[in-house]
């Protein structure tokens, strides 16, 4: 799960500097990812293109379309959800309460096995993916006085000045 939200966040770096992210963990990266740079990065979405030319009077269902990919949406809830619990379960061992309680080496296998077979069918959801985006939408940039240009969508960005919209 990590590497899948690891790899959004790549695909990102252009709109976010590595020092910017405020925590490690998945769910925050891809929280992250939906406030700053696309809001429809927990989304499901696939861009279609038309086979031909927009002609006047002719409405956008009329026309065929080519597939050209699907990004899979990454919701932070339920990554948040499986990560902390398979952290739970395999990770941590439990604290003895008095000291003739055993410590075990590792959680409960069958709940370990039906955590894990969760994640795996959210993995294959998300390995549905054929392309990944940064967004659409117009673009804002400026260069840093320290030579690194700075990229955002200008419609994440709040109240935007009219004069830096192209």
């Amino acid at each position: 799960m990590e590497r899948a939200c690891y790899d959004r966040l790549r695909q990102c770096h252009g709109y976010i500097a590595h020092e910017d992210l405020k925590g490690w963990q998945p769910a925050k990266i891809v929280g992250q990812l939906i406030t700053d740079v696309d809001r429809n990065a927990g989304a499901t979405v696939t861009l279609s293109v038309a086979t031909e030319s927009l002609r006047d009077g002719v409405a956008p269902s009329d026309y065929d379309y080519v597939e050209i990919g699907t990004q899979v949406g990454l919701n932070p809830k339920r990554i948040t959800s499986l990560w902390n619990a398979l952290s739970e379960l395999a990770l941590h061992v439990s604290i003895p309460k008095q000291s003739d309680d055993p410590i075990h080496e590792y959680g409960d296998p069958d709940k370990i096995r039906k955590k894990v077979l969760e994640e795996v069918g959210e993995l294959k959801r998300i390995s549905a993916t054929t392309m990944t985006t940064t967004g659409l939408g117009r673009e804002v940039s400026f260069e840093c006085h320290c030579a690194t240009v700075n990229k955002r969508r200008s419609d994440l960005l709040g109240r935007v000045d009219k004069r830096l919209q192209p």
